[in-house]
């Protein structure tokens, strides 16, 4: 019998007032920022598991019957967690540790006794947290450096090439050195360089491209709620995107990000691991990013499966940890786990199972690895998180 998954809220101050309390019928939170919403057993704020015993945190209820739930007596713990998230202010400019960096860096500030819930803390737990993020309304998004090449353009179109001296040697020799140099000082700007390059910005922004145009009007956004944050600049070397609802990009380790406004759902591996770089008032931790963040260029690829009645879908990454599906219910479908733990996300409708079990909309069931395959009813929209 699968279990019904009551999420962990996340009330960050980014978070939009309406979109997912009117999605997971949380009314009366509506008019409060409400970020994120957790499906998982992440030890931070695992879900809690309906029970005929009550409600039970899934982080205890998988390290009390691993065989039954996860499949084998050694992994007692969910290796991914779900996320539904919504934007109605920019995230920070952040990057995610690979699995050595965090072993590590939580062994060192556990050692020094820096607690979990300090705001000075940069790893809240060993694991590493590659991901990916599928669209479910427009998603505006920055992630991965341009190429070299486009990034000098975009400095000499804006007329912003003087601004700071190590554009200079980037410029005469683009490598992952001299950007990383560029963007070192960037980071370091003073108020009066990034009032400069506003200034420029407001001057050409009609005569630009639309590419270019919708990137400075990100640096706009930016500024808006973050007003000359050195952060501000980074979309000017980072890709900007917009994802229409379905498509997703997968990030690994060390990729520069923000995810400017929307909202997704998000898997990734089972971790809470975020080095900031800028546009946040959160702590920032610029040498645990420097040494981390890969200075060369990234083209997120884009991933956008096609969609058919009655057919399991996948977005398919290199991650080990996790596996994202979804399928759109129309009358019946046997719904196979493989030998693996499911979590089922109903994004849309509703449905039932051949053993009496509902979902509706902004709810999530959780199938045990032991669970026959199972048989759904309904008209659903459904997201489906498993282990590849």
């Amino acid at each position: 019998m699968p279990y019904l998954i009551k999420p962990s809220l996340q009330n960050y101050s980014w978070g939009d007032t309406k979109y997912l309390q009117e999605l997971i019928g949380e009314q009366q939170e509506i008019g409060k920022p409400l970020a994120e919403i957790w499906f998982g057993a992440h030890p931070k704020a695992p879900s809690l598991a309906i029970t005929e015993k009550g409600e039970i945190p899934m982080d205890k209820l998988l390290q009390d019957m691993p065989e039954n739930m996860l499949g084998t007596e050694q992994n007692i713990a969910l290796p991914f967690l779900l996320k539904i998230l919504a934007a109605a202010e920019p995230l920070s400019l952040q990057v995610h540790p690979d699995k050595q960096t965090a072993q590590n860096g939580f062994r060192k500030e556990e050692q020094e006794g820096i607690p979990l819930n300090d705001p000075k803390r940069s790893f809240k737990d060993p694991n590493h947290k590659p991901e990916l993020i599928c669209a479910l309304t427009p998603f505006i998004a920055m992630c991965g450096f341009r190429p070299f090449e486009e990034i000098i353009r975009n400095f000499h179109i804006l007329g912003i090439i003087e601004i700071w001296q190590k554009f200079s040697a980037f410029n005469k020799n683009p490598s992952k050195n001299t950007l990383r140099d560029l963007f070192s000082q960037i980071l370091e700007s003073e108020s009066s360089q990034l009032e400069e390059v506003m200034h420029c910005l407001e001057i050409i922004q009609p005569k630009l491209s639309p590419k270019l145009k919708f990137t400075c009007q990100i640096c706009k956004h930016l500024n808006e709620f973050y007003p000359l944050d050195s952060g501000i600049v980074s979309p000017l070397l980072l890709n900007t995107f917009t994802l229409q609802p379905g498509q997703a990009i997968f990030l690994d380790a060390g990729i520069l990000h923000s995810y400017i406004q929307g909202a997704g759902i998000e898997i990734m591996a089972n971790s809470d691991n975020v080095i900031r770089g800028g546009l946040t008032p959160k702590y920032i931790s610029r040498e645990i990013l420097f040494a981390i963040t890969r200075f060369e260029t990234y083209l997120p690829q884009l991933i956008h499966p096609y969609m058919k009645i009655n057919e399991l879908v996948s977005y398919p990454t290199p991650a080990e940890e996790f596996y994202l599906s979804r399928l759109i219910l129309e009358g019946t479908y046997i719904l196979d786990n493989l030998h693996k733990p499911l979590l089922v996300f109903c994004f849309k409708g509703s449905f039932t199972t051949d053993d009496g079990f509902s979902l509706e909309r902004g709810k999530a069931m959780f199938i045990s690895f032991a669970e026959r395959p199972v048989t759904l009813s309904g008209s659903a929209d459904l997201f489906i998180a498993s282990i590849p």
